[in-house]
């Protein structure tokens, strides 16, 4: 895991937090019309994405990483064991 993952994790659960709270009783009327309120959501829906592409970016780079790691010593492991067994 990044070292940075616990904090963009954070990221995403105070931006929904700030984005529910903010919501609390308005309509989706009344929210469509305060452009203030619709701006700060939008960014903080921004902030959720980017944090949780970096995640995602990592996420994928580790698993293939961690996936050649293991195909590479099935590879060996598979090539000891045929010449182990070619040697008796």
């Amino acid at each position: 895991m990044h070292p940075k993952t616990p904090k963009w994790l954070q990221d995403v659960l105070d931006a929904c937090d700030l984005s529910v709270r903010a919501c609390e009783g308005h309509t989706r009327e009344s929210f469509t019309q305060n452009e203030l309120l619709k701006g700060a959501v939008e960014r903080k829906f921004e902030i959720i994405g980017e944090a949780l592409s970096r995640i995602s970016s990592l996420f994928r780079y580790s698993v293939e990483k961690l996936s050649t790691t293991l195909s590479d010593n099935l590879a060996m492991s598979t090539d000891l064991t045929f010449h182990q067994r070619a040697g008796q």
